[in-house]
């Protein structure tokens, strides 16, 4: 009994103890400020308090709040040595700061010592409880791209200045697949807008501009679905993308003259192509000359292309913002494209507005482009007498770096940080001093920027990085000011200097691969008159050394032999024409690649030879080409390589390079053996080699089977850009198995229990090749009492294998089966289960009971 009441004590006891620890630890602390006997022990430092306090929280011009005790007048000495900012006679309360010539700790001990004082508080800052934006909308906790970028901190810094969300007669126009015109969150933001498709409204049959609008201008505040970044700003949807989300360039064109004709002052465009296009930029051209601010989508191909990606156009043209993507991590994200023309990265992530009414969590690019947008709606309500140039100058300067200090070609200029850009005063300049060229800044190719020089005589200097040899041209505008400029072009030991008059000039440079530095300074000037300039590049790549070969009879001669050509694309409609002699019969094989998405190779053959001319291009942009010609007869073969990307291609910076390979030529010994009367005894445990040498050609083959076997047929060394069936049929010919292979599949499997008779194999391809010959073997296996027929259809090597050893593990439960297919032992668990667990609590407790 005492046992048991003991174990009780003690239960009681621990409870006890674990509560008071947990109140204790948890439990109000005082807060309370002044020198009052409860907020401080004696012998405390009430100075001490004060002091400190101050440092975090009070602005001491505003000073400290002193009340004297009732029936006490000032104490004399504390006014002497005080500034009385203020007084309250009715709470008998004096507003003071130390003189100059006191220190606020030596003043904190006279107040101290003051029979007349009460308490002393710090005269803290107060502020309207509307301060802090947070917007009450359903899912603004899923929406942390928010302040990843500082969104929240940009709205509460501009409603502290009372320009919060002013937006409303700013309009931003989306030229995407629509959007959902009766979403509640979307639908009082919307304006007027276009279907360049057909007619009708530009309603959204796809959710991607959903999306897009959403991110921009969500509808905030409103107890529903999510916040828009500038969620005041209207939206003009545009509709130029199909259900698929395709659409064509001149509709592209068509949405950003619309947009800029009705009144819209940036248009985003989370869309985009790889290929440069003359007319795109006459209309990029024309927006900048009417004040809009084009925003545009990088790509989200780099981690299928790696560095073959590069920045899709219409981001790429110089005065378009190019927005990648960076992870929740702040890291750019592994899919968002890279180049000199990336300008800044926004979150990949987002949570926005979808089709339907709803809302969904949406990824790519594609989403970073409207955040930025909708930080442009709200920089340009705070200051709209900005210029296009100067936003874009502006964000880069506020922008956070995520990789290498200051710009590179994946994160540009850094993460978009929507506070600093509000918070920051625009300068006349973009960028540090760049008075010297050992203080020059990086001028990416393909971009654009502005200068200022305030002092006649004053330089600017600027590092460009080139890729290739080539011509760097430079297009300089005048924005104020007057004399003659000189541009200095310095590259190692060579140094050029040219000058140039006017408003406007493009300047054509020469490069050679690597660093380039180029000076910009002003001569005989109107003193004191300042000059300001919008300065943008196009790089354009070297001619190969086969031009000029444009025209099949300008076509470049190579040998009948192996090697490799390589060549560029360095002028509009370029393509490169080459002869090959072919003396013997033989195969040729081509293989083009490319250093770049923005070459799409596609390979056109013509021949004495031949009626029609032969086209290849079976890939996409970046992807590499591969033709093989079998049996050619000889002759003279001529090739076209040119870039698919667009009918009228323009100079693309980058290299492709054809490999070209003479074949032997292989016969086959088993010829006839078109048809199934030709059949070629064969017999098990042997190689045959054969070759499919026409694409009407078909192999047949038979043998024979005196008792029941398991049979197994299998080709290898197939070419891996063919693809080959095999089939297995009786003399009725009913085929009984077959397989076939993917393309880059070297080897197929296939076979069945046969009774005895006689039996036909039929090989065939989709395509004719005798560079390389296939092999057929088969393979013939007594029955016994335990043994089984592996079977299949279409298996490969592998597949047959794993076949045949689920046949042997067909009796087998799915633990034991799953146990041996992994090729280990399963160990025991050392995991308690949820039952062992529960078991030791019930001990514990009847033993503490």
């Amino acid at each position: 009994m005492w046992e048991r009441s003991s174990r009780s004590m003690l239960l009681v006891w621990v409870v006890v103890l674990l509560l008071t620890t947990i109140l204790g630890s948890v439990g109000p602390t005082n807060s309370k400020l002044g020198w009052g006997d409860d907020a401080h022990p004696a012998g405390s430092s009430n100075v001490e308090l004060a002091t400190s306090y101050s440092k975090g929280y009070t602005n001491e011009e505003a000073g400290w709040i002193v009340k004297w005790k009732t029936g006490s007048s000032p104490d004399p000495e504390v006014v002497s040595n005080s500034n009385v900012l203020s007084v309250q006679e009715t709470m008998n309360i004096s507003v003071m700061k130390p003189t100059e010539g006191m220190g606020l700790k030596q003043w904190m001990k006279l107040l101290h010592a003051s029979p007349a004082v009460e308490y002393v508080e710090p005269n803290q800052q107060v502020q309207t409880l509307a301060a802090h934006v947070e917007p009450n909308d359903q899912y603004y906790n899923r929406q942390y791209y928010l302040k990843q970028t500082g969104v929240d901190k940009a709205w509460n810094y501009l409603q502290s200045q009372n320009q919060a969300m002013n937006s409303s007669n700013l309009t931003v126009a989306l030229i995407d697949t629509g959007v959902d015109l009766e979403h509640p969150d979307l639908k009082p933001n919307l304006t007027k807008g276009i279907n360049l498709l057909h007619d009708g409204l530009p309603k959204d049959d796809n959710g991607h501009g959903t999306g897009v609008a959403g991110v921009i201008a969500a509808v905030g505040n409103n107890f529903k679905g999510i916040a828009g970044v500038s969620w005041n700003t209207k939206v003009m949807p545009i509709k130029a993308l199909d259900s698929r989300g395709y659409g064509d360039e001149d509709k592209l064109g068509a949405g950003i003259l619309y947009a800029v004709d009705n009144g819209a002052k940036i248009v985003v465009m989370s869309v985009g192509l790889y290929r440069y296009s003359k007319y795109m930029q006459d209309i990029v051209d024309y927006a900048e000359q009417k004040g809009v601010l084009l925003i545009a989508a990088t790509g989200n191909d780099a981690m299928k292309l790696e560095d073959r990606a590069a920045v899709k156009y219409p981001a790429a043209y110089p005065t378009v913002l190019a927005v990648g993507g960076v992870t929740p991590l702040n890291r750019v994200e592994a899919r968002s494209n890279r180049g000199p023309e990336v300008d800044i990265v926004a979150p990949w992530h987002v949570y926005t507005t979808a089709l339907g009414g709803g809302t969904r969590e949406q990824e790519g690019t594609s989403m970073a482009a409207p955040q930025v947008a909708g930080v442009v709606a709200l920089l340009w309500s705070k200051h709209p007498e900005l210029k296009p140039y100067q936003i874009r100058d502006h964000l880069r300067m506020t922008a956070e770096d995520v990789e290498d200090a200051g710009w590179d070609s994946s994160s540009g200029y850094g993460l978009l940080r929507a506070e600093r850009a509000m918070q920051e005063p625009i300068k006349r300049e973009a960028g540090a001093d760049n008075t010297t060229k050992n203080k020059a800044v990086v001028f990416p190719i393909d971009t654009s920027r502005s200068g200022y020089i305030d002092d006649n005589g004053r330089s600017d200097w600027y590092r460009v990085d080139v890729p290739y040899d080539g011509t760097l041209q430079l297009k300089l505008e005048r924005i104020v000011g007057n004399g003659t400029v000189e541009i200095r072009h310095e590259h190692e030991q060579a140094q050029k200097v040219r000058h140039y008059g006017g408003i406007s000039r493009t300047v054509n440079l020469p490069v050679k691969k690597g660093k380039h530095f180029i000076r910009i300074r002003q001569e005989q000037a109107t003193v004191g008159q300042p000059f300001a300039y919008k300065i943008s590049s196009r790089f354009i790549i070297y001619e190969d050394p086969f031009e000029p070969n444009d025209e099949q009879y300008k076509a470049h001669m190579l040998p009948a032999r192996n090697q490799q050509i390589v060549g560029t694309f360095s002028h509009t409609r370029d393509s490169d024409w080459y002869r090959i002699q072919l003396d013997t019969k033989t195969t040729l094989k081509l293989k083009v690649t490319t250093t770049t998405a923005r070459i799409d190779p596609l390979i056109t053959m013509k021949s004495t030879e031949w009626k029609e001319s032969q086209f290849f291009d079976e890939t996409r942009e970046g992807e590499t080409e591969t033709v093989i010609l079998e049996g050619l007869n000889p002759g003279r073969y001529d090739i076209k390589i040119q870039n698919a990307v667009t009918s009228r291609s323009e100079p693309a910076s980058g290299l492709y390079k054809m490999e070209v390979e003479i074949l032997p030529q292989y016969s086959d010994p088993n010829e006839p053996n078109n048809k199934m009367y030709e059949a070629i005894s064969i017999v098990p445990q042997y190689d045959y080699s054969a070759v499919i040498h026409a694409p009407e050609d078909e192999d047949w083959f038979q043998f024979k089977v005196t008792q029941p076997v398991n049979a197994s047929l299998s080709i290898s060394q197939i070419p891996k850009e063919r693809k080959m069936d095999v089939s297995l049929q009786t003399k009725k010919q009913e085929k009984l198995v077959g397989a076939r292979n993917d393309r880059g599949q070297t080897k197929l499997v296939t076979g069945t229990k046969l009774e005895p008779g006689t039996y036909y194999i039929q090989v065939r391809a989709d395509a004719a090749f005798s560079h390389q010959p296939y092999k057929l073997r088969l393979e013939l296996d007594k029955l016994t009492a335990t043994s089984t027929a592996s079977v299949g259809d279409g298996m490969s090597s592998e597949s047959g294998t794993l076949n045949s050893l689920n046949s042997k593990l067909s009796h087998l439960n799915a633990d034991q089966e799953m146990t041996l297919q992994s090729g280990e032992a399963e160990a025991p668990s050392s995991i308690m289960t949820r039952a062992d667990r529960l078991r030791l609590w019930f001990v514990f407790l009847n033993w503490l009971w």
